[in-house]
């Protein structure tokens, strides 16, 4: 897996709506902030999966603004987030977790 150097991760959690369950705010590399990731519990109840901030635009079509640029690297921020809820106990219950099995959605 990639060398980021994940710091200030902060959650927000959200009264569920769906498969959402909160927010992750976290700085990376020291040097660039990313906002407003959309944490969503999977709905086979294993793990999560994070949906990055997005943009419509007039003609309809939506654009991703930021993402991570490989699976190493989503599974690496994926896996951090996760635990992080775990010990936040946000979310609920979840059962064993491998970001193996998950992959970007």
């Amino acid at each position: 897996m990639p060398q980021v150097l994940i710091t200030d991760l902060d959650l927000i959690a959200v009264k569920p709506q769906g498969s959402l369950i909160g927010f992750a705010n976290f700085v990376v590399g020291q040097a660039f902030s990313v906002n407003g990731v959309a944490i969503h519990q999977r709905l086979n109840g294993e793990g999560i999966r994070l949906v990055y901030p997005s943009k419509r635009l007039n003609s309809g079509r939506e654009i991703t603004l930021l993402h991570p640029a490989n699976s190493d690297t989503y599974q690496m921020l994926e896996s951090v987030i996760f635990e992080k809820l775990k010990q936040l106990n946000i979310g609920g219950k979840y059962r064993e977790y491998s970001h193996k099995e998950s992959s970007p959605s």
